[in-house]
């Protein structure tokens, strides 16, 4: 099946029910924040940071503010199994500068005129490119050779994730380890690294009530500074007044959906 408008912008208000596609998406805020649930884990997200929606995957978005999102309809045959594998396994996740400054563009041309046929295919083809999309041919290094050690590191965040460390684990070199990383997710593993610890802080801060140099601890921080740093680039405000921020929003709608799927706290 083909979707006329593929990619498009779209505007979000309240009270959406949880649904599935049998395709898959790429939201992109472009303006405002915008709460999303995939898959049984939930977050907000803003500008430069994006959420995938897998094929089948349940989810659920709500915005109460003025905002406007990308969102990319993609059919299985124009995402890579690897990339979409890597994708859903993250679900959300920030964009490389190159990725951020094309939907930028996209936005920017879709809020002028209907784009062409060839045009969406050309963006599809460039983003997905973007985000760690490849020819699996050019390198041995494919098909999910980081599943490993990514759930490593997602077990034991708080470890010291050096990039020898990581090689270690991988049983290769530590040049290697950036050329892996670059293939399947489209980044480099130091940041990689800070987005999924920001990823971790960010749900416990939502969805627990341990305290926040307890959460910094836990998620790889060096100290509570250095997680506030990180949750004020995310979010623009500082953990405590976040949490507060969140809280709100969940007591202030009915159908806030369960957050099934947040990382075990012990």
């Amino acid at each position: 099946m083909t979707h006329v408008h593929s990619v498009s912008l779209r505007q979000y208000g309240v009270g959406h029910a949880s649904h599935t596609h049998d395709f898959a998406q790429i939201v992109v805020p472009v303006q405002g924040a915008l709460c999303l649930e995939v898959a049984g884990r939930q977050t907000c997200l803003a500008e430069h940071h994006a959420a995938y929606v897998g094929v089948g995957a349940p989810h659920v978005q709500e915005a109460r503010d003025t905002n406007c999102s990308l969102v990319l309809d993609l059919e299985q045959s124009e995402i890579s199994p690897a990339l979409a594998d890597s994708l859903a396994g993250r679900r959300f996740f920030a964009l490389p500068p190159g990725a951020a400054a094309l939907v930028g563009y996209m936005a920017l041309s879709l809020r002028q005129r209907p784009p062409s046929a060839l045009m969406l295919a050309q963006w599809k083809s460039l983003l997905l490119a973007e985000l760690g999309q490849g020819d699996p041919s050019s390198d041995s290094l494919h098909g999910g050779r980081l599943a490993g050690l990514l759930a490593r590191i997602d077990a034991s965040p708080a470890a010291n994730w050096t990039i020898a460390a990581m090689a270690r684990t991988l049983g290769i070199s530590a040049s290697r380890i950036h050329v892996l990383f670059q293939h399947e997710l489209g980044t480099t593993p130091r940041a990689w690294l800070a987005q999924h610890r920001c990823a971790l802080a960010r749900t416990w801060i939502e969805t627990t009530t341990l305290p926040l140099a307890d959460i910094a601890c836990r998620a790889g921080y060096a100290d509570q500074p250095a997680m506030t740093r990180a949750i004020r680039n995310a979010t623009g405000l500082p953990p405590g007044a976040y949490r507060r921020s969140w809280h709100e929003m969940a007591t202030s709608r009915q159908d806030l959906p369960t957050r099934r799927g947040a990382p075990a706290v012990s």
